[in-house]
């Protein structure tokens, strides 16, 4: 069940109106254009599936086979992708359920939480000609803070009619 009254509303809202691009945040759940970090991830998945499928039609074997096998085919890298947005798409939709927009438009954005516990903090930045959902963290490998572009978008894009 959808729990995110004020993201749908906002949606609905701006939909309406002619050529308005929204910007707001502090929902605890970054939004994209309309569209959750589940439908990324989603996305990013099903990308990962159709490539594994090509490897196996391209061996004339099935997928289970190519599992078996994942070095010798070279699939490896791809199974652990998958495995990975798998497992974000379902720790995601336990932390939040899934919310999506009527009609995925590029016409909301949303910084998330702004600040997490471990001291990130996620931003909207417009830089030049491009929309970008940044996110700020410690890179503990490197002891640094580091800037991640985590979505971008042209924003001639992103134009309504």
């Amino acid at each position: 069940m959808c729990d995110r009254k004020d993201e749908n509303a906002f949606y609905n809202w701006t939909s309406k109106q002619k050529n308005l691009i929204l910007i707001f945040g502090h929902t605890h759940r970054p939004l994209w254009g309309g569209s959750t970090v589940v439908d990324s991830y989603e996305k990013k998945l099903q990308v990962e599936v159709s490539n594994l499928k090509q490897v196996a039609e391209t061996n004339k074997i099935s997928i289970s086979t190519l599992k078996l096998n994942p070095v010798f085919y070279g699939v490896q890298a791809i199974i652990e992708k998958i495995n990975e947005y798998v497992a974000v798409i379902k720790k995601k939709m336990a932390e939040n359920g899934v919310c999506r927009a009527p009609k995925p438009l590029p016409i909301i954005f949303n910084t998330g939480c702004c600040i997490f516990k471990d001291g990130d903090i996620t931003g909207i930045e417009i830089d030049k000609a491009y929309i970008k959902l940044i996110k700020w963290g410690i890179n503990k490998e490197k002891n640094v803070i580091e800037k991640v572009v985590l979505e971008e978008s042209y924003i001639g894009n992103l134009v309504l009619d």
